[in-house]
């Protein structure tokens, strides 16, 4: 039996093979006449120009709200303690006007019976078909764990290797149109989420149009929304370079009617500190707004260094303050200044740093602010060395209270370990000092350590943790959209639940991007309604959810109800 079930999966995939080739000969679908209706012939809510109109001819602009579904757990039925009817009321009641609603392909589909549709998914749809009109609620179905993996982590290959996987996923995508195509509470289809590629950014175009041809085979109606390619393991050495084709990586589909997507959680030192899936967010505190994190979307390059500061005294020295020597910033090259520990020829030696104080003076000396860096939770630093020796790191217990501090320890003729969270843009003819606690063991004669103010150049502007530069970061996009006269979704922002507590500013951060989504008629959608780490709703598997994050709510409901 085995044997021939696995006979029949082989004919029925070389059938569908067959029936693509017969049905059209171009496999991209890049030329010809697009497909989709004209705008004026379309009665559901579709594009028009940079805008979104409902079947009137009257904008609309999408206001959304992830529903997660439990997909990253792969469950091959629909999630009965996700939500219910009251969320899509509670959602309302925010201001939400739409849904985005992810699936994983296993809720239809199931590996070992491929193109054999599981009517309980349908079924599932169908209620929240129901729930979505009865509050004025708008779906986008999202595929967000296609066959092949979910994307957004770098694990799903097997879309992109496998053609049979290929097929299926274009195929799946057809049977859900087939059978929506007449539902105006769909807003859309949103063919995959972050797609991660392991060769071009064709191969994600590629598929894409395939897809969308064959949605337009049985839905000529509904808005189709593809998101720009995420990241792509063939472009050495950065995979995430956000813009490898000079279009942030988006790309024109051959439709009347689409919109395009992008994603953002900048920084992410702020949306997933703390993320235990990221090791490099593990420990991370910080807080939004913060004068003193930097981001650029270019390139920070090291210059030179203010190097005049007194060195640490040999031997084994106790916790010491060294005050720090002015320096003036005179060379326009000299963009962005950070915190560094210098620890050249520490042999068996070991150099630690805490409680830094930079000043900042006019050019008549007035001291114009002050800013100290404790270094109490983990941030992220840099350490260089020539020849490579020894180690630089922050260290949670050895600083002056018992908790974090920076150290240097066993380097060779140079080494340098930077402060990389934090820095300050630098004003020409304004002085800088850098003071700060330095504890010495067993520092040999030869060496030399001191803290020292580096000098950076950058090849973009620069700035500090604020709305300015989340403006700038959605910018980057927004002029793709300008550039084609297209229709723009910011399909996912969100925080941590961590970035809410302790004063943290994550409603702060929330809040900043909604003003500026606003500012700039934007489509938007939150991540996410009912999830642990991301939720309105935090806790994971309760229904009705519970655990609001009350704050949150009360901001979307001031900023979406008029």
């Amino acid at each position: 039996m085995k044997h021939a079930h696995l006979i029949i999966v082989i004919l029925l995939t070389a059938l569908l093979i067959n029936c693509q080739n017969e049905d059209h000969n171009d496999a991209g679908h890049f030329s010809g006449d697009p497909t989709g209706l004209l705008p004026e012939e379309n009665d559901f809510y579709h594009a028009e120009g940079r805008l979104i109109v409902d079947g009137s001819g009257t904008p609309y602009t999408i206001r959304g709200v992830a529903f997660g579904n439990n997909v990253w757990a792969n469950p091959a039925t629909p999630p009965a303690n996700h939500h219910g009817e009251i969320d899509y009321q509670r959602a309302a009641a925010m201001g939400f006007n739409s849904v985005r609603f992810y699936i994983n392909y296993g809720i239809f589909e199931d590996d070992a019976a491929p193109y054999a549709y599981k009517q309980s998914g349908f079924d599932w749809i169908d209620r929240n078909i129901a729930w979505a009109k009865a509050h004025g609620i708008t779906l986008i179905v999202n595929m967000h764990c296609p066959q092949g993996g979910f994307q957004s982590n770098g694990a799903g290959d097997a879309l992109w290797n496998s053609p049979s996987n290929q097929l299926r996923f274009t195929a799946l995508w057809k049977e859900i149109a087939r059978r929506y195509a007449d539902e105006p509470a769909i807003l859309g289809w949103d063919l995959l989420n972050e797609p991660v590629v392991t060769k071009s950014l064709n191969q994600w175009r590629e598929l894409a149009a395939e897809t969308t041809w064959h949605i337009r085979q049985v839905d000529p109606k509904h808005l189709i929304l593809v998101e720009r390619v995420n990241a792509n393991k063939g472009h050495a050495p950065n995979i995430w370079d956000p813009n490898q084709n000079g279009e942030m990586n988006f790309f024109l589909l051959n439709d009347r009617n689409v919109m395009y997507e992008f994603h953002t959680y900048v920084p992410m030192a702020f949306t997933h500190q703390g993320a235990s899936w990221i090791e490099a967010m593990k420990g991370v505190d910080s807080v939004w707004p913060d004068p003193y994190r930097l981001e650029s979307p270019g390139a920070l390059v090291w210059s030179s260094a203010a190097s005049a500061n007194p060195l640490i005294q040999t031997g084994t020295s106790d916790w010491t303050w060294h005050e720090g020597v002015p320096y003036t910033i005179t060379d326009p090259v000299h963009k962005v200044g950070r915190i560094a520990l210098l620890g050249n020829n520490l042999g068996a030696g070991t150099v630690l740093l805490d409680d830094v104080v930079l000043t900042e003076s006019a050019p008549d000396g007035t001291v114009l602010r002050s800013m100290n860096f404790g270094y109490d939770t983990k941030q992220n630093y840099y350490y260089w060395s020539k020849p490579v020796r020894g180690s630089g790191t922050w260290s949670p217990d050895e600083g002056r209270s018992g908790s974090g501090c920076l150290r240097i320890t066993g380097s060779g003729a140079e080494a340098v370990l930077t402060d990389d969270s934090n820095g300050v843009i630098l004003t020409q003819g304004n002085s800088w000092t850098v003071s700060g606690w330095m504890k010495g063991v067993s520092v040999p004669a030869g060496a030399r350590a001191r803290l020292r103010l580096d000098l950076y150049a950058a090849d973009r502007e620069v700035h500090i943790w604020d709305t300015s530069y989340l403006e700038e970061e959605l910018d980057r996009y927004v002029a793709f959209g300008e550039r084609h006269g297209v229709p723009l979704y910011l399909g996912e922002f969100g925080c941590i639940r961590q970035a809410f507590e302790g004063g943290r500013g994550g409603c702060s951060w929330v809040g900043d991007i909604l003003d500026i989504c606003q500012e700039k008629s934007l489509n938007y959608n939150y991540h996410t309604w009912h999830e642990e780490n991301f939720g309105i709703w935090t806790n994971s598997s309760d229904l009705p959810p519970a655990d609001p994050n009350q704050p949150l709510i009360d901001l979307f409901t001031e900023k979406q109800i008029p």
